[in-house]
């Protein structure tokens, strides 16, 4: 019977994320979706035809686990979904599997721990829309857990194959979060502290240097560079911001009460389990030291995207492993306890909270494929991508948006850098404005799209930069867009796309402009979009900048042989 439940659970465990979680279509997530499509072609590492490497993704681990998903032309965002789930599950395991190398004395129900965690995750709206996101956060979850279930194995025994694990750990953990370099620092320390022979760490942490120092070094002969393009804008924000973190431990503070509790009532009850066991010491060291370089690396970065509380899902995840444990830990080893727990369990998880849940798990590729069509991003990628003729010849300036550059096989120039290695640079350059203007107007682009949260109309002076690119004031960014106006672009149209409106500008000068023009008409006719009957202005205190309505623009007269499919 014992079993039965078990099974039951196990089943209903995997059942559930199928049954009530949902994708996202996320333009963020786009960015790695664009490079795994770049990489199944053949194109390595490069974002469009040009075929430019760049470091824009920031774990090239979970890029090419999209690659097998893009070569089977399985949506990519249910791939992602379908990755993170698995994610999870495993991470699930991981938390019984510390539990039992922290408390082998209560083996018989440590599979409790994974479950109590699992729970937590599936009922922490937070996480549970990361894994619809389809960004790589819930990837670096079982790889950190592995990490910690190691090191605690190590704190134990002292050996040093043990301690080799946790350093290659260590190294697959950077190749998916950045910041794993000063959260699995600790780990490796402390692990190294508790090896019998010390010599023989030092060994092992040199031929960790040396395997280390290669990949950088074919980082560096690949990307030019040896940190992602991201990094860049990360840190030319202001640093020790503490409103992120103050945010998340409002948003938590009802999780950390009773986890605190808990552990008092562990001391209390359990007292020789908590105060005699030195593995767990050691790993309170290296939870409290991992806390400590989480809170510093997030004063000193600017989260651009802090959604769901991404920055932050190993402090999340940490606590309810910690809180599981404890659980899990007062619990005595009497059937009907587990039993009570177990039938609990099945209850909350197809109860779904308020979440919405579908019949059969084939219903979630369905709804991928339904989100997809009517995301406008994705619209727009595939109509360009439709109409124009050899969609390689053309070129686009936007910010570092995925949808449409996955869409549309066009050359794309990212305003923002995430993408164009040259532009990333420009954060804390001299003089950026002029050099970043300089660089795109040496392009001689097609095409551009500005967007805007809400419409101009309703922005008061200098409320226009580039908050998550090289051009942070509004005087920078101005100077841009002149530079734009005197390069021939003119203003051609406007689509409502979430909480930004999007302005096209074309290229008077482009030999392309002509059937531009007309393939951006006929899908404002569409409905799609609209043109102000007026010129597009952006105010600013030096300033306006005024771009002409492209139904005044004369059309230049070239002998190019036209670039679109169907007018």
């Amino acid at each position: 019977m014992r079993n039965i439940l078990k099974w039951t659970v196990g089943i209903s465990m995997v059942l559930w994320p199928l049954l009530y979680l949902t994708t996202t279509i996320n333009d963020d997530a786009f960015v790695y979706y664009t490079y795994a499509k770049n990489f199944a072609r053949g194109n390595f590492f490069a974002y469009d035809p040009r075929g430019i490497p760049s470091e824009g993704f920031t774990s090239v681990l979970y890029m090419i686990l999209l690659v097998p998903f893009e070569m089977l032309q399985i949506p990519l965002p249910l791939a992602a979904l379908l990755i993170n789930i698995v994610s999870i599950l495993i991470a699930a395991f991981l938390s019984f599997k510390i539990f039992v190398a922290l408390f082998p004395q209560k083996a018989q129900v440590s599979y409790l721990a994974g479950i109590v965690f699992l729970l937590c995750t599936f009922l922490d709206s937070n996480l549970t829309g990361l894994m619809g996101w389809g960004l790589e956060t819930i990837v670096n979850v079982p790889i950190f857990l592995g990490l910690i279930y190691n090191s605690i194995l190590l704190f134990k025994d002292g050996k040093r194959n043990a301690f080799d694990r946790v350093l290659f750990l260590f190294g697959l953990s950077l190749l998916v979060r950045p910041e794993n370099l000063v959260l699995g620092a600790p780990w490796v320390l402390v692990g190294y502290l508790s090896l019998s022979s010390k010599r023989e760490g030092i060994r092992s942490g040199m031929i960790f240097l040396f395997v280390l120092a290669g990949l950088l070094a074919v980082k560096y002969l690949i990307f030019g560079d040896v940190v992602p393009t991201g990094y860049y804008r990360k840190m030319s924000g202001q640093p020790l911001n503490p409103n992120y973190l103050k945010s998340y431990l409002k948003e938590y503070a009802f999780i950390f009460h009773p986890v605190y509790w808990l552990g008092i009532v562990c001391l209390i009850l359990c007292p020789k389990d908590i105060t005699e066991n030195g593995a767990l010491k050691k790993a309170n060291l290296g939870f409290l030291l991992m806390l400590g370089a989480l809170v510093l690396f997030i004063l000193k970065v600017e989260p651009i995207q802090g959604y769901s509380q991404r920055y932050l899902t190993i402090a999340t995840i940490s606590l309810y492993l910690i809180g599981s444990m404890f659980f899990t830990l007062l619990l005595p080893s009497k059937r009907l306890v587990e039993y009570a727990v177990l039938s609990i369990s099945v209850f909350v998880l197809f109860s779904g909270g308020q979440q919405r849940y579908r019949l059969n798990p084939i219903a979630l590729y369905l709804e991928s494929i339904q989100k997809l069509n009517q995301d406008p991003y994705v619209a727009l990628g595939k109509y360009l991508q439709k109409m124009v003729k050899n969609p390689k010849n053309v070129s686009l300036m936007f910010g570092d948006a995925g949808s449409i550059p996955y869409f549309f096989d066009c050359k794309f120039f990212d305003i923002n850098g995430l993408t164009e290695p040259y532009l990333a640079r420009m954060f804390k350059a001299e003089k950026r404005h002029e050099k970043v203007s300089d660089y795109i107007s040496s392009k001689k682009l097609d095409m551009a799209v500005l967007a805007v949260e809400n419409q101009w109309i309703n922005l008061s002076k200098d409320s226009q930069r580039l908050p998550q690119g090289p051009l942070k004031t509004p005087q920078e960014y101005a100077h841009f867009l002149r530079k734009m106006k005197r390069d021939g672009f003119v203003y051609a149209g406007t689509i409502h796309a979430a909480a930004y409106d999007l302005h096209f500008g074309v290229n008077i000068r482009s030999p392309n402009f002509s059937d531009l023009k007309n393939i951006l008409s006929k899908y404002m006719n569409q409905g799609k979009g609209f043109i102000k009957d007026s010129d597009l202005r952006v105010e600013f205190s030096d300033g306006d900048v005024v771009f002409e309505n492209i139904h005044r623009s004369a059309i230049p007269n070239n002998d190019d042989q036209g670039i679109s499919k169907n007018l």
